[in-house]
């Protein structure tokens, strides 16, 4: 039988029953997990949704190179923002920032910083 994480956001101890860990099975999560892993506005849009779709943003990608950066695929590609900009304008733009990723690349690159963000935001012990 394969071990399993606990489901509780940040909490990286087994799952001794069900999807919880001993610590967490009597506790009821009371947020999502994507609410603490995106930054939302009052309007439920991530911070970053205004630039994404602007052509200074397309402008900004039309040049950049179209091959992922860890494993050097060619299909597929997105491009990741090594620093989050959570809304700042002048980080979301900032060219040395971006660098292009296959999606499953992008997707583990990610899930990793999500996880770091879990863990810091709910201050549970590593």
């Amino acid at each position: 039988m394969k071990a399993k994480l606990c489901a509780f956001p940040g909490c990286f101890d087994i799952a001794t029953i069900g999807k919880y860990c001993k610590q967490h099975q009597s506790v009821k999560q009371e947020t999502s997990r994507r609410e603490i892993l995106i930054p939302r506005d009052r309007w439920g849009e991530s911070l970053n949704d205004k630039f994404y779709h602007t052509q200074r943003w397309r402008n900004l990608i039309k040049d950049m190179p179209r091959v992922c950066a860890i494993c050097g695929a060619e299909e597929d590609i997105e491009f990741h923002h090594v620093i989050p900009p959570r809304g700042d304008e002048q980080l979301f733009f900032d060219a040395t920032n971006i660098v292009p990723l296959c999606h499953q690349c992008h997707t583990r690159i990610t899930l990793c910083d999500n996880r770091h963000t879990v863990r810091k935001k709910s201050r549970l012990p590593i």
